[in-house]
């Protein structure tokens, strides 16, 4: 009798552990598929992406995730994120009534903002407890944006087609452990950007194989090696491409991004407290973004800068071309409160990532989207499918500087 009830006891443990391995198939096959359709756009309330929307479905566990976070600062961290997060939503509802803002505006406005926190909240629900599903994930994001160039829906060049699927694939089949390789294909990739003009990805990619060279070496030989790669990376900066062609391409690029600067700094002027609505529209503000790179020398006229830019999704909504000042023009004050904190909290976990005594298997992959996230936050704006790459990118920092196991 004893000897069958163990027997019994040993059957229903094996079942156990087969269940729980299917488990966990099914969970890392989930999350490379939700991946793999992150960026179908689909228009719901104004433009949005499926992947939004399931991650936004997982977010409603981040709750019960809470309770099992390990330590005390990852509680405090996300207490804070998703407090400040609730009042920027606040905010922008206030904005709204306050601005009389047309519901086909603050409808996709409202969206925009719940999608991304929502994102982010299932990107980490998912990852937390395996890290390895927000990789995989990445790897997902890879098929999904390979495979929306090459029907045609997304532009098939390179800053804006081929530039993240090539570079996320790299960080996530090269294990940092071998830091001399990684090194060397990091820096291979970040020549390659920059002779594609992609100057940030270049820049970025060049700090990512530094970071995991130091990290994986000896502390006699880092100097040579530091001096060497930046003296690399400026000299493909300097000689990549046509220079005609890169000349204006660059001027473009800055002279937008200054314009969108100065115009979000007059409307965040104008109104510093409230903010104009989570759709902030102004024909006037669109008429001074044309003029302006118009009179700071872009080779497009005003004219058709505004024709073009009407004809887009967001309209003549205020481009200040930052997520923090955008956030500031559309939720006042509080928006930047919320998004400043998302920066701070953003540096110190990258921070932590560089500190940390341990190299990871995905350590250059975390520092790139940590890094990328700094930059966004401060560059970029906070529209389209800038949302879940932003979302990946917290998401991955705070998930892998949790400290558990091999991450």
């Amino acid at each position: 009798m004893t000897r069958s009830a163990e027997e019994s006891g040993n059957r229903s443990l094996s079942a156990a552990l087969h269940e729980s391995r299917l488990s966990v198939v099914a969970s890392d096959a989930f999350a490379f598929l939700v991946g793999a359709v992150a960026f179908v756009e689909v228009q719901v309330v104004g433009r949005l992406y499926v992947g939004e929307l399931i991650l936004f479905v997982c977010g409603f566990g981040l709750p019960l995730l809470y309770r099992r976070l390990s330590t005390r600062r990852e509680r405090r961290l996300l207490a804070w994120f998703f407090l400040l997060a609730a009042m920027y939503l606040l905010a922008l509802v206030t904005a709204d009534l306050y601005r009389g803002t047309a519901f086909t505006d603050y409808a996709r406005g409202w969206a925009r903002a719940l999608v991304f926190l929502g994102g982010l909240a299932g990107l980490i629900t998912l990852g937390y407890r395996r890290p390895t599903r927000l990789v995989l994930f990445v790897a997902g994001t890879v098929v999904s944006q390979l495979a929306l160039t090459g029907f045609g829906f997304w532009p098939a060049d390179w800053k804006f087609g081929y530039a993240y699927p090539a570079t996320a694939a790299v960080l996530v089949l090269v294990s940092s452990r071998k830091h001399v390789l990684s090194f060397a294909v990091l820096t291979c990739l970040a020549l390659a950007h920059l002779l594609m003009d992609f100057r940030i990805f270049g820049a970025i990619c060049i700090v990512a194989a530094i970071l995991t060279y130091v990290k994986g070496s000896p502390s006699g030989i880092r100097r040579r090696f530091v001096a060497s790669v930046a003296f690399v990376y400026f000299v493909g900066a300097t000689l990549g491409g046509d220079a005609d062609d890169l000349i204006a391409r660059r001027q473009g690029s800055n002279i937008e991004r200054l314009a969108g600067f100065m115009v979000g700094a007059e409307a965040i002027r104008e109104s510093p407290l409230i903010g104009h609505g989570s759709w902030a529209k102004s024909d006037e503000a669109l008429d001074t973004w044309a003029m302006m790179q118009e009179q700071l020398g872009s080779p497009r006229s005003a004219e058709s800068i505004q024709q073009q830019v009407l004809l887009s999704p967001d309209g003549a909504t205020i481009r200040a071309h930052s997520m923090i000042l955008q956030a500031w023009v559309e939720a006042g004050l509080v928006g930047l409160v919320f998004f400043g904190f998302a920066f701070g909290a953003a540096g110190r976990m990258l921070i932590q990532l560089v500190s940390a005594p341990v190299l990871g298997r995905h350590y250059a992959l975390v520092c790139f989207f940590g890094l990328w996230l700094l930059w966004a936050l401060v560059m970029s704006p906070f529209a389209g499918v800038s949302r879940l790459y932003t979302a990946t990118s917290f998401s991955l920092l705070f998930v892998f500087t949790g400290g558990t196991d091999s991450r």
